[in-house]
């Protein structure tokens, strides 16, 4: 078997258990929303507030899953993941001893170097206060 299938198996059950977590999670919060709405109905605008972030929460987790699962299937498809392989196999053995820009050969590892790493200036005291 290819990388490739293991891929294609591991974002299958990364959406599959996710959706079924999903599903039982908002099942259970749904069927104690309605239990608890029957036994104190005048806490039922609230809890129903309460109960969609809930279910909001519980749908971007599955999301996220699915984002994470499509990120290992098309990166793999497009070659996304062997890049840093690619880079260590160029550096190991560069073409006319060509460096590329940004990196450099230390033993058998590549060093990706940012030229100038941002920095953010974050305002500190009351400088702006008057």
């Amino acid at each position: 078997m290819e990388v490739i299938s293991f891929v294609a198996l591991a974002a299958g059950l990364i959406v599959g258990l996710g959706a079924i977590g999903a599903c039982v999670g908002i099942g259970i919060m749904g069927s104690k929303y309605l239990e608890s709405a029957a036994r104190q109905p005048e806490l039922m605008n609230e809890l129903q507030v309460k109960m969609f972030v809930l279910a909001g929460l519980i749908d971007a987790a599955f999301i996220i899953g699915v984002g994470i699962a499509m990120m290992f299937a098309l990166g793999a498809e497009i070659g996304v993941w062997s890049t840093p392989l690619m880079l260590q196999m160029y550096c190991e053995s560069p073409s006319a001893g060509a460096e590329p820009s940004g990196m450099s050969e230390v033993g058998s590892m590549v060093n990706v170097t940012d030229p100038e790493p941002f920095v953010p200036v974050l305002p500190v005291g009351n400088e702006g206060a008057s």
